[in-house]
């Protein structure tokens, strides 16, 4: 007896929620999929051409292979700049992303004390790299894997302004784009629960030493280690209710999110 066709589908109904890096996860894969293949085909096309010429110019016909030579040529030497530029592009994405995991598993211990942990959370032109959220309140936490000196000292200063890194150069833009992140979610909890809370940001620079010249209050500049020091020193700012709320508009957001 033939079977009859049923039409079926998936069972997980619901997006799952994102892990730790999943942004730049899919930022290595596009570029992986698409300048890769770009890279290869265009050489390959010249030298084909190239070959072509070259057994047609030895069997007495007309084509000349110089001018293709000179093309294929040209061509590798743009698609190995290319490569280099790409290899490069590529190891800086791993290094964040191996930097934002890092940081999700500290995270992820702070399970144990009660709190929710989101990551990768993307809106349209950025991701919060995670949110962590408990009775100490809603915090939007930046990671910023910076490359270090393979010798001698790995020190950030903030002096309530911008960043010194290490005394070589000031940048205030990691503030900028964690308060940004920050100012985001805020509003969309408000949009979403009608009510206003206050939202923490964080920047956290894994392997570097951290300072503040002033009383860390609108922004915290840590080393990821010591989130669990400034959590619990943190006075108790939600209740139950309030985190139950916060955690169902912040999923039902995620699973419904179409950015990428």
């Amino acid at each position: 007896m033939k079977k009859e066709k049923v039409d079926t589908k998936s069972p997980i109904e619901d997006k799952p929620l994102r892990y730790p890096a999943q942004s730049l996860d899919e930022k290595i894969d596009d570029l992986i999929g698409e300048k890769s293949f770009t890279y290869i085909i265009i050489p390959a096309l010249f030298i084909m051409l190239a070959f072509g010429s070259w057994i047609s110019y030895f069997g007495q016909t007309i084509p000349n292979p110089i001018i293709f030579t000179i093309m294929a040529l040209l061509s590798i030497i743009w698609a190995i700049y290319q490569i280099i530029k790409f290899r490069k592009e590529i190891k800086s994405l791993k290094q964040g992303r191996d930097g934002e995991r890092e940081v999700g598993m500290n995270l992820e211990l702070l399970r144990e004390q009660g709190f929710k942990v989101y990551h990768d959370i993307v809106a349209k032109d950025f991701n919060l790299d995670h949110i962590l959220i408990g009775t100490q309140g809603i915090f939007v936490i930046e990671t910023k894997t910076y490359s270090k000196p393979l010798k001698g000292e790995c020190r950030i200063i903030y002096d309530g302004e911008k960043l010194s890194y290490n005394g070589t150069f000031e940048s205030d833009k990691p503030i900028i784009q964690a308060k940004a992140g920050a100012h985001w979610l805020k509003n969309q909890l408000r949009a979403s629960t009608g009510k206003d809370f206050n939202v923490q940001p964080i920047v956290v620079f894994p392997g570097w030493f951290t300072e503040s010249k002033v009383p860390q209050k609108d922004i915290w500049i840590l080393n990821p280690k010591g989130l669990d020091k400034f959590m619990r020193n943190s006075k108790v700012s939600l209740n139950i209710e309030d985190i139950a709320l916060i955690t169902n508009r912040i999923e039902i957001y995620i699973r419904n999110c179409e950015y990428k």
